[in-house]
């Protein structure tokens, strides 16, 4: 990830489109802004705050997505393989969007895995 990058999210001004991939976003404040088309391939998450981002048709290919808070997130069309959302309090769910999201092999919030595969 550039400083380039990195300073947009750390101001909030959101980043769509950018190369994200293999990124350490532990615990980032990324609330309400807007990650659209953004390849966060290999991704760490873990512990964000994603309420309310938008990151539909973003690339979140194996993404760690543990115990970060999505809610009201949007994945649509977003690709979801091997992504892990462990530990995700099912309250902090509510009202994601995954419309046409590719779901294959990913883990839910349960620990089990989901299996949606095109």
């Amino acid at each position: 990830m550039s400083e380039a990058d990195r300073q947009r999210l750390n101001s909030g001004q959101g980043c769509p489109g950018c190369e994200l991939s293999n990124a350490n976003l532990r615990s980032m404040q990324l609330q309400n802004q807007n990650l659209s088309g953004a390849n966060l391939t290999d991704a760490n998450l873990n512990n964000a705050s994603l309420y309310n981002t938008n990151l539909s048709g973003a690339n979140l290919t194996n993404a760690n997505l543990r115990n970060s808070n999505p809610g009201n997130a949007n994945f649509t069309g977003a690709n979801l393989t091997g992504a892990d959302f462990t530990g995700v309090h099912e309250l902090d769910m509510q009202g994601a969007v995954f419309t046409d999201a590719i779901i294959c092999n990913t883990k839910w919030i349960d620990g089990s895995t989901i299996d949606i595969c095109p």
